[in-house]
């Protein structure tokens, strides 16, 4: 950029309308026409309405600093228009426009706030939109420095981050110091815990584990906050997984409302868009230095997985992937302190991340958001319908949607709403049913080989003291469509991450192959209900004699190696999983067998209601 030193020294006495330059000029360097000799109408968001007076500023700077203001001292004032100086600029509908007179200026930036819309005809004349993005580190940094001030710590840098262009404006008012102005900032009123919209995690339905974990957090930090519970005794870097639509970010808006804390977020993405290596770090310690001066904080890094795994990064982009891993990893291990943050990092695959994240004082706790089972499900629809619906005919039609997610009954919902608007009536259980795929009734000998199924998972569960079972349902009808599709489902009550043991994951595999067993005790052969389709007892309880293999479980001397693929060590191993699912298989067999009579009447309590509860099962079990 082509500044004067007179230019140059007056934008650096006032420190936030220098801030406000240079990220105006980093947004301008990915905008060729802006950074030529055209002419140009630029649309220029603050990042925050408070921010406007300063940016308003900075693009006065802007223009006169690179030769290309209207005259050679300064910008006409209509170069630079803000919009909440001309109401004219404003039509009825709250859009923005620009006069035809002002369209036909040489360069023109007109400053708005965030949220401002544009109007047709706008979109039409304006050669760019340019969003300014949030103060970051390094800006600081350059712009202490360039003003002759002292170098900041980071606690000096996460105070003046913490704060917008306007407050940091005043509080270098004149030629203050650094500490003078760090002082001020940090003797003003603390503001209130950021909350976001949304609801806390005892209203979010279908979170299982991650929620009983999430409220007992809850209850950990207020402990905290009054002095009873020392930062160091918290779980403060999770992982959270789950399959897409899931509701991984509602979570952590619920979890950050439950625990009245500042909600901070990143991602591998965001971050790197900020530009090249430094600055997708300085946007990273932004967001980390953000989340401490807030404290108590829960800094969401969402789509953790991006970030891959330095053992796998290809030859092209192995060195910039290690460097943002590595600095993510001294982020974590908190060496410059950040009691108070809760490090909420959520994916979908955790077998991409590289292992180190996964070690000790990292992201060592794994809590999973499930697939939401039918009681969920029908509580969901009861929010999107604003409890107007009851709660039995939801459960009607949430029997029908298993494997949906969050996400997927969402869609279901405003395509019933969609229904009900185009006869210009409220939404009703007639249009849920009608949006739903079209359905076959099963033959009454297939609605019981599935009650007997679920009726073996409910059981080996209740026998093997593995799991409270909620609930147990079959599926009475079909989509008319080929392929494999669930015909029945068993909840259980979700409880806190567990230690994973030889003996626990035994009992996990003898539940999973429970209904296999009980189909084959009653009808002499199992079916494809237990090993057709994705996420099968079969697929998920290979899952789990995988992890007891590969983690060398149990006791002795006998420990699994890592083995290369192919030849007899993989045979080993497989053969030593093999057993111990046969071993599971025969537990459960043995469990149904001495609880014949209760797996014979719930098999048939199950086909002539299709729908148990708790209190149901439990009479089941007590009277047999």
């Amino acid at each position: 950029m082509r500044r004067t030193p007179a230019i140059k020294d007056r934008l650096l006495r006032s420190v936030a309308p220098a801030l406000a330059y240079f990220a105006l000029c980093k947004a301008v360097r990915r905008n060729p026409r802006v950074r030529s000799d055209r002419q140009w109408l630029v649309v220029l968001h603050a990042h925050q309405d408070e921010d406007i007076a300063i940016v308003e500023r900075a693009a006065r700077f802007y223009l006169r600093g690179n030769g290309r203001s209207r005259t050679n001292e300064f910008a006409r004032e209509d170069d630079v228009i803000s919009v909440d100086s001309k109401p004219s600029f404003r039509l009825e509908d709250g859009t923005l426009k620009v006069p035809r007179e002002n369209i036909h200026y040489r360069k023109l930036f007109l400053v708005c706030g965030p949220d401002e819309r544009p109007s047709p005809e706008l979109v039409l004349a304006a050669d760019a939109f340019i969003r300014l993005e949030p103060t970051n580190e390094s800006h600081i940094r350059t712009v202490l420095r360039l003003s002759r001030r002292s170098v900041p710590s980071a606690r000096q840098l996460a105070v003046v981050l913490s704060n917008d262009l306007a407050t940091i404006d005043l509080a270098f008012r004149g030629d203050r110091t650094l500490v003078e102005a760090v002082s001020r900032l940090e003797a003003m009123p603390s503001k209130e815990p950021q909350t976001y919209p949304g609801r806390n995690l005892d209203q979010i339905h279908g979170m299982g584990e991650a929620g009983v974990w999430g409220r007992q957090l809850a209850e950990e930090i207020e402990a905290w906050k009054q002095g009873e519970l020392p930062w160091s005794a918290i779980d403060s870097a999770i992982l959270l997984s789950g399959p897409p639509g899931t509701g991984k970010t509602s979570f952590a808006t619920g979890l950050a409302n439950s625990c009245a804390a500042t909600l901070v977020i990143g991602s591998y993405g965001r971050w790197q868009a900020e530009g090249h290596l430094g600055d997708c770090l300085a946007a990273m310690r932004d967001s980390f230095s953000t989340a401490i001066k807030n404290a108590p904080a829960v800094l969401f890094i969402d789509e953790i997985d991006a970030f891959g795994s330095r053992k796998t990064s290809s030859s092209d982009n192995a060195e910039y992937n290690n460097k943002v891993i590595a600095a993510l990893l001294e982020h974590l291990d908190g060496v410059e302190g950040r009691e108070g943050v809760v490090v909420l990092a959520a994916c979908n695959h955790p077998e991409m991340l590289d292992p180190a994240l996964l070690r000790a004082g990292r992201l060592d706790l794994h809590v999973r958001i499930p697939l939401p089972d039918i009681t969920a499900r029908a509580a969901i629809l009861k929010d999107l319908f604003e409890n107007r619906l009851e709660i039995e005919l939801l459960r009607k039609v949430a029997a029908r949607t298993h494997g949906w997610t969050g996400a997927d009954l969402t869609a279901l919902a405003r395509q019933a709403k969609r229904r009900a608007r185009q006869e210009r009536r409220e939404a009703s259980i007639a249009d849920l049913e009608a949006s739903l795929p079209r359905l076959v009734e099963l033959p009454q000998d297939d609605l019981y080989r599935t009650a007997v199924h679920e009726a073996g998972h409910a059981l080996v569960s209740i026998g093997l003291k593995w799991a409270e079972v909620m609930s147990i349902s079959v599926i009475s009808h079909r989509e008319l469509k080929a392929g494999s599709q669930t015909a029945g489902e068993t909840t259980y009550k979700p409880g806190l991450p567990t230690i994973l043991t030889r003996s626990e994951g035994l009992k996990r595999l003898a539940v999973l192959l429970g209904g296999a067993a009980a189909e084959e005790l009653v009808f002499g052969e199992r079916s494809e209900l237990y090993s057709a389709g994705e996420g099968s007892d079969l697929e998920s309880a290979i899952a789990v004699a995988k992890s007891i293999e590969t983690l060398s479980l149990g006791k002795g001397s006998a420990f699994a190696l890592p083995a290369p693929s192919g030849g007899d060590a993989s045979l080993d191993a497989q053969g030593r999983m093999e057993r111990l699912l046969g071993e599971a298989y025969a537990l459960a067999l043995q469990t149904l067998r001495d609880d014949a009579m209760a797996l014979k009447a719930m098999s048939v309590h199950l086909t002539s209601k299709k729908y148990l509860g708790q209190k149901e099962i439990l009479d089941v079990t007590r009277q047999n």
